[in-house]
């Protein structure tokens, strides 16, 4: 373009104009096609449609009447919940009680059948079976555990299966080797922090509650003397705000109470033994995750690096009791609180 031919002379108090010549487009929503009106057209008939089919006799089943009325559907794990509390004591039974109160445990339990629940034998079986008898000891009956479903061990599913061996004791033979234990007041020496530090024993003075009965997260205040710790350990400085490890020995007397219940004689308990392990950090707790062998006793293992108070019982634990177990009432139900059905319970 030449723009000294297409420019003007403006004066320099003149005000701007509006250029002319300029070629103006305006734009306009197209016009609705035949198609669109033919598609609305079809929606108008099928409307026209169903309204006269609500008025008409059901066809092969279907009420037409009630055709925009249909509930919303639940889920179907829902239906499912819903149908086996309304045959089920929910009141007694631990699975109903747990989805009711909305603590489902988690495990299924929930979700089971009637005749799961219940026991029920499967159509075209024998009769449902009896409820298993309870053991007559005060130690279960403390655990006041709801065994309603617990019907017959053939159709427990979901049972955990036996866990894996991997740690192993072997006596030392003909190996001469003089092993002296510290059990009495200090743990073995494969028990150690981390490099270099080694375990000290604390005498400790004074021991209180600092919250009430039946807190959530009960809290402690323990008085410890650290006077003869080792000084030569660069960078420890016990101050507020530290941390440290503790390594509290199990309860001698209950030590002695699962000797005599696993039959161990009191010979076997202080004989030097090989342990050997094919890996984790156990029985050193703060050690390197690797395979050992190493010498010590059963006392030692026992009452220095298994915690048998602090934590329930796995299911790992209560299925290799189940398989040793000699009465038969009794395996059941150890089964049961390792299976589906018995989740609940468990939780408990």
């Amino acid at each position: 373009m030449n723009w000294t031919s297409a420019a003007t002379t403006i004066a320099e108090d003149s005000p701007p104009e509006e250029p002319t010549g300029l070629h103006h487009v305006h734009v306009e929503p197209p016009a609705m096609t035949n198609g669109k009106k033919q598609t609305e057209k079809k929606v108008e008939q099928t409307i026209d449609s169903m309204a006269k089919l609500k008025t008409a006799t059901p066809i092969l089943g279907i009420d037409f009447t009630q055709i925009g009325k249909r509930p919303r559907r639940a889920s179907t794990h829902l239906v499912s919940v819903g149908n086996v509390l309304k045959d089920h004591d929910i009141l007694s039974d631990s699975s109903g009680t747990n989805f009711v109160t909305g603590e489902c445990c988690g495990g299924g339990c929930c979700m089971l059948s009637v005749s799961e629940m219940n026991g029920a034998a499967s159509p075209g079986t024998s009769t449902p079976t009896p409820p298993v008898p309870a053991p007559e000891n005060s130690a279960f009956k403390s655990l006041r555990l709801k065994l309603q479903p617990l019907k017959s061990r053939a159709k427990l599913v979901g049972t955990t299966p036996m866990p894996v061996q991997d740690r192993f004791i072997y006596p030392l033979g003909d190996k001469v080797e003089v092993y002296e234990s510290t059990c009495a007041a200090h743990p073995p020496t494969f028990v150690k922090p981390h490099p270099p530090y080694n375990v000290f024993s604390a005498t400790l003075h004074a021991a209180r509650q600092l919250t009430k009965e039946g807190a959530e997260k009960p809290t402690y205040h323990f008085d410890l003397d650290v006077t003869d710790y080792p000084e030569e350990i660069e960078g420890v400085d016990f101050r507020v705000g530290g941390a440290i490890g503790v390594v509290a020995p199990n309860y001698e007397k209950t030590v002695e109470e699962i000797f005599n219940r696993l039959e161990i004689s009191e010979k076997e308990r202080d004989v030097p033994v090989i342990l050997k392990t094919n890996g984790g950090r156990w029985p050193t707790i703060w050690g390197e995750e690797e395979a050992r062998t190493l010498t010590t006793t059963r006392r030692e293992l026992l009452k220095w690096t298994v915690d048998v108070q602090s934590y329930a019982p796995t299911k790992q634990i209560l299925r290799v009791l189940a398989e040793y177990a000699k009465n038969e009432n009794e395996k059941t139900i150890l089964l049961y609180l390792c299976s589906r059905q018995g989740q609940a319970a468990f939780c408990e």
